[in-house]
């Protein structure tokens, strides 16, 4: 049987000036000896404490630069839950972090999302900081404060507007703007059109259209409405209202103004001119052989190309009688099949003035 010597003894003392006493006790089995230390607290005895350097120390005063490995406990930074919404604050508590929590100053760029932030890119939902790209789409309503610049040359235009119109209930807008104008220049206008820096079309605070096209280009303004017809307002002879889409002029107005011409198809049938103060009739701007114009006061001419012009009268039922001091120039069947010019009196008296031999 082998012999087991255990020796037992207990010391309590004071330890590096602490007012905590502490138990030492001995235990030797085969020659190994192993001292344990039990620290004795006025209010938390048992707590035991051994010290790997052979030292014991008071468990409520230890030293955080001695911890060189594991983790502190949650609970031991600070009050309330820890977990991985919340952070640890500065008066020991456990809190999340929100917004108004920063009063002052200004949080850098770098850390609101990667890439590069100036006065060119915009902070985007992913994080990033990235440039306005060509043919950006824009949806729902957006506002824009400031002036906006479009340089971008496509076939479809630097602005290309695609709404869908899908209630016949809703009343629709394509583009809508109302200025508040309290006060601008007679100058300024709703909209103005134009290459370069001269302006081609505008339209006016007060609502008037302005075309302003260099002579050589040819002023001109085509508007087409139902199966082509429209209005064609240009210099010259280019001022017309035109069908049969705009390949033929209904009503033109040439040479400054100074004949207006009603056709049929492009061939003319009917001209006015204020110069002359005559009506002319043909079959052509340049065939015009009909004219009947003013003589003198209450004196009107009938002429043709060649000198010449007659006037003609379809018989017809006799008519009642004119208004005082006039007189109607008709012509009638006299009865027996001849035809007979009558001249008829506000008193009913017709009287004949020719008859058919």
């Amino acid at each position: 049987m082998r012999l087991f010597v255990i020796l037992f003894f207990s010391l309590c003392l004071p330890l590096h000036g602490q007012t905590t006493q502490y138990l030492f006790t001995t235990k030797t089995t085969n020659g190994s000896t192993i001292t344990f230390g039990a620290e004795l607290l006025t209010n938390t005895p048992g707590h035991l404490v051994i010290g790997g350097d052979g030292i014991l120390a008071s468990s409520t005063a230890l030293n955080a630069s001695n911890l060189s490995s594991g983790t502190v406990p949650t609970a031991r930074l600070g009050s309330g839950t820890a977990s991985s919404s919340n952070v640890l604050r500065g008066d020991q508590s456990w809190g999340t972090l929100s917004a108004d929590m920063i009063t002052s100053g200004t949080i850098s760029t770098a850390r609101l999302g990667s890439g590069t932030a100036n006065s060119t890119t915009y902070l985007r939902g992913d994080g990033s900081w990235q440039t306005v790209s060509a043919g950006v789409s824009l949806s729902g309503t957006n506002q824009w404060t400031g002036q906006q610049s479009f340089n971008t040359a496509s076939t479809t235009g630097a602005i290309n507007i695609n709404p869908t119109w899908n209630s016949a209930g809703t009343v629709f807008s394509g583009i809508y703007m109302r200025a508040t104008d309290t006060s601008s220049n007679a100058g300024s206008s709703l909209i103005d059109l134009g290459t370069g820096s001269t302006s081609t079309f505008r339209v006016s605070r007060t609502g008037n259209a302005v075309l302003n096209v260099p002579s050589s280009a040819g002023p001109r303004v085509d508007l087409y409405g139902f199966a082509g017809g429209g209005l064609a307002v240009g210099y010259g002879t280019s001022m017309g209202i035109t069908g049969g889409g705009g390949t033929t002029t209904a009503l033109r107005l040439d040479n400054g103004g100074t004949a207006l011409f009603i056709t049929a198809g492009n061939n003319a049938t009917m001209a006015v001119n204020p110069t002359t103060t005559s009506l002319s009739f043909g079959t052509g701007v340049a065939s015009m052989d009909t004219v009947i114009s003013r003589v003198s006061a209450a004196r009107l001419s009938i002429s043709g190309s060649s000198g010449g012009a007659a006037l003609q009268l379809t018989e017809m039922t006799a008519p009642t009688g004119p208004a005082a001091n006039t007189v109607l120039i008709y012509a009638e069947d006299n009865g027996s099949g001849k035809t007979r010019i009558m001249a008829l009196f506000p008193s009913g008296a017709a009287q004949q003035l020719a008859i058919e031999p």
